[in-house]
């Protein structure tokens, strides 16, 4: 595969992945699901305000029940935060905190901009933006995480988060993206998120050898979280393949599908890799997963249709290609 062609073939893949959701989970999940458990933990998500000096023991008991997403314990000590009846704003940040934590965004946003008119500080900022984010609000997501960046501009969580929704399917501007997850990664070196991001950035510019680099990077980390580890792995499997590195494609790809059955790129990687071998079999097992996993994916079908007309079954050649015709019309093809 030449320059061109790898780069071209680069960009498509990653606004499928964008498309399909698994990069916009920034701190509620795949997609903006309402979930119980947020994709990173709190301490990671950078919003929480460092301990400065003696605490009320209450906040620290709030604290402690979310830094392990005990939310029945959190919701506990906010009640008694309440009832202190102080005009500090510590108790709407942590029940905006709480919703953020549970997927109540528009509760989340109610909370945090109470506290914001109480005690105005740049933590307040960045959780309000992600609430804003989570409801899809992305003006006041920019506006709000801006502001945060502004007023703490050595603090990775800004940049990462900004960079991420330069990465989001509704942007997707991956030059913008790499120079805010650069920044990052300067204030935070040790984030796997971060490099991880970059990456996908590198990718898509046709950097690939940077990319590889980063990659490699993320799974050298010793405390990287097995999600990312899992997809810095898919980003070498895709990489490798468009460097017709296709044995490296190959075990790396076979890591993600037993990591990750549910990720359609895998079983797309290995359908490629089985036809090259010529294990048409294999190719046709491996599509057909992709396509029910993903009914919008064009190239499953097309390439379904090639291997069936290349084994002399026309009858489903002609369903696999009329089913790419009306999938085509529908959703472009990829």
């Amino acid at each position: 595969m030449d320059s061109k062609t790898a780069i071209r073939y680069t960009k498509r893949k990653i606004r499928r992945i964008l498309r399909v959701g698994v990069t916009l989970c920034i701190i509620l999940g795949p997609l903006f699901a309402k979930s119980t458990i947020s994709a990173e933990t709190l301490t990671e998500t950078g919003i929480l305000a460092p301990v400065q000096g003696p605490e009320d023991p209450a906040i620290i008991a709030v604290r402690d029940a979310l830094l392990v997403d005990n939310f029945t314990s959190a919701r506990a000590g906010i009640k008694v935060l309440f009832q202190k009846s102080q005009k500090s704003g510590q108790a709407e940040y942590w029940a905006g905190v709480l919703c953020l934590r549970t997927g109540a965004s528009d509760d989340a946003i109610r909370y945090l901009r109470a506290s914001q008119k109480l005690k105005d500080n740049a933590y307040t900022d960045e959780a309000l933006a992600l609430a804003y984010y989570s409801a899809r609000q992305f003006k006041l997501f920019l506006a709000l995480m801006s502001r945060a960046n502004q007023r703490m501009p050595s603090n990775f969580a800004p940049y990462y988060y900004l960079g991420r929704y330069y990465v989001s399917v509704e942007v997707a501007d991956f030059q913008r993206a790499e120079v805010l997850l650069s920044k990052a990664i300067q204030y935070d070196p040790t984030n796997a998120r971060s490099i991880y991001y970059l990456a996908l950035c590198q990718e898509s510019a046709g950097g690939l050898e940077k990319a590889e680099s980063s990659y490699k990077q993320v799974l050298n980390m010793p405390h990287a979280s097995p999600h990312y580890l899992d997809l810095a792995e898919l980003g070498l499997a895709r990489v490798t393949m468009s460097t017709n590195r296709h044995a490296e494609a190959f075990i790396h790809a076979q890591k993600v599908e037993a990591a990750l059955p549910q990720e359609v790129e895998a079983h797309t990687i290995l359908a490629r890799l089985y036809a090259e071998r010529g294990d048409s079999q294999k190719a046709v097992s491996e599509w057909k997963v992709a396509k029910s996993l993903d009914p919008t994916n064009t190239s499953a079908y097309y390439n379904l249709y090639r291997l069936y007309l290349r084994a002399g079954d026309k009858t489903l050649a002609d369903e696999a290609f009329k089913q790419y015709k009306a999938i085509s019309k529908l959703y472009g093809t990829d």
